[in-house]
């Protein structure tokens, strides 16, 4: 906006940005436009100029006043508006906003220059914000990735996540296996023992649970004390379940005993 307004000498100026749950243009970012206005405004796309241009996705440019095409004489809100252009934000996938600049007052009209310049900027503009949507989109992919690894293998978080559904949302009734595992004499152990020495073992003995619940393509559940809480066949279809299950319990069973010796 700032360069808009350097290159040009507009005096205001409005970015209006797409609201998908509203179905509304709302302004993002304005210069020389009250507050209160910005708060107030919300335009349907194919409504007064902005939402013309939005749907249409075409560029429009009043270098005249509103004389100069007199049919948006009444959709201005400015009668003292001596130049505008409302350009459209589109990139090759959708419509995201409008740009709108506006010389008030006196002055000359935009030159070619203004208007080639002012299109240059849209283009980077729409550029810049599919590159933070990707950005976004990455970041919170990979948030929503290292959550799910926590509780199940890598390649059972991806399946889930190409899936592209809300993992939140309530699913269905399903047959599961659960495998419930914990350390027997524990409790004796841990008056026996230094704090560190049995927080270290700890770690090494979930550490231990996790690879082998995750091997067998189970889901880890919540560890309780010094047990573990595991099951199979959610969230994705597991073939032999039980299966997997037992499989896990005596691995887990003699990879402790390697961990104990």
């Amino acid at each position: 906006m700032e360069t808009v307004v350097r290159q040009t000498g507009a005096q205001r100026i409005s970015v209006m940005l797409h609201d998908m749950e509203e179905g509304r243009l709302k302004i993002a970012a304005s210069k020389g436009i009250p507050n209160g206005v910005v708060r107030k405004v919300r335009i349907r796309p194919g409504e007064k100029i902005a939402g013309r241009v939005f749907q249409k996705g075409r560029a429009l440019i009043l270098n005249g006043g509103p004389e100069d095409n007199p049919k948006f004489k009444s959709l201005l809100t400015s009668r003292d508006i001596v130049a505008a252009m409302c350009l459209p934000l589109k990139s090759k996938s959708k419509a995201l906003g409008v740009l709108n600049i506006s010389k008030l007052g006196k002055g000359a009209p935009f030159s070619e220059a203004d208007i080639e310049m002012v299109s240059i900027i849209c283009r980077q503009a729409v550029m810049a914000m599919e590159n933070l949507e990707v950005m976004a989109e990455k970041a919170e992919k990979a948030r929503v990735r290292s959550l799910l690894e926590q509780y199940v293998a890598p390649e059972v978080a991806e399946t889930l996540l190409q899936r592209g559904k809300n993992l939140l949302d309530v699913g269905e009734i399903r047959k599961i296996t659960v495998l419930f595992a914990d350390i027997r004499g524990f409790t004796p152990l841990v008056q026996q023992l230094p704090l560190e020495t049995i927080r270290s073992f700890l770690n090494d003995v979930f550490g231990l649970f996790s690879e082998v619940i995750f091997k067998f393509k189970g889901t880890l559940d919540k560890f309780m004390g010094d047990a573990v809480l595991a099951f199979f066949g959610a969230p994705i279809l597991l073939d032999g379940a039980e299966r997997a299950a037992a499989n896990s319990a005596l691995l887990i069973q003699s990879s402790f005993e390697e961990l104990r010796e």
